[in-house]
């Protein structure tokens, strides 16, 4: 993926979140990194400010604790944070939208399992070699929606910096993310342009050969760098 137009490298960078969801990253002070894999008493401190700063610190861990590692690896230590740090079940639901009501109990089941393990193999794949300037955080707005938005910033190896806006919303008691804005581009709204033109065009069951194809294309290579 070599290109010198800068649109595409720009490009190139949006697809880091492009599948997930955006996410959608709980390692917080104090947690090392041996832990990530061990699910049950992932805790993490709720704040909205709180919560992308602990995405950020597990992904700089993992990317250090897991240098030259098979990929299964890196998926298995990042599993617990992408699924701590983002409400995944909202986000699959709105990226298919109109079409959710009908699908399924069992379908919507197993779009929601791929689609979790779409997110966290591209997290796995993707994220990769960081340091710990990678990631910056600018500060916190209010919407009238009831959400929060984090602005931050992303530090590419070149380039100029990346403009992150995560949005955050109630959970519960807790804050989760349900999107991430690349340079301006929504991921939700990408994933929500792509998922419901593959369920257009090729039904259910195509969509869901689409999702396992580009499941199967992140976690095909042992290779610590991606193409």
């Amino acid at each position: 993926m070599i290109d010198i137009d800068p649109r595409s490298a720009r490009r190139a960078m949006h697809d880091l979140f492009h599948t997930s969801l955006c996410v959608a990253l709980a390692l917080c002070a104090g947690v090392p990194v041996n832990s990530i894999g061990q699910t049950d008493e992932l805790v993490l401190r709720s704040e909205p400010v709180a919560i992308v700063t602990q995405l950020h610190s597990g992904l700089i861990s993992t990317s250090d604790a897991f240098a030259g590692a098979p990929i299964e690896e890196r998926y298995a230590a990042l599993e617990p944070l992408i699924i701590a740090t983002h409400d995944l079940p909202y986000i699959a639901r709105f990226a298919m939208r109109r079409y959710w009501a009908d699908l399924a109990d069992q379908q919507r089941s197993e779009f929601l399992n791929a689609f979790t393990r779409l997110s966290i193999a591209t997290y796995a794949r993707r994220f990769q070699g960081l340091r710990e300037d990678s990631f910056g955080i600018a500060g916190q707005t209010d919407t009238p929606r009831g959400h929060v938005e984090i602005n931050g910033t992303l530090l590419p190896d070149e380039g100029e910096p990346l403009k992150l806006t995560y949005v955050l919303h109630r959970s519960g008691e807790d804050w989760r993310i349900i999107n991430i804005i690349v340079d301006g581009v929504s991921d939700l709204a990408l994933k929500r342009a792509e998922y419901q033109r593959e369920f257009s065009d090729t039904g259910f069951s195509g969509l869901m050969d689409y999702l396992s194809a580009q499941i199967s294309e992140l976690m095909r290579t042992s290779s610590t760098n991606p193409e």
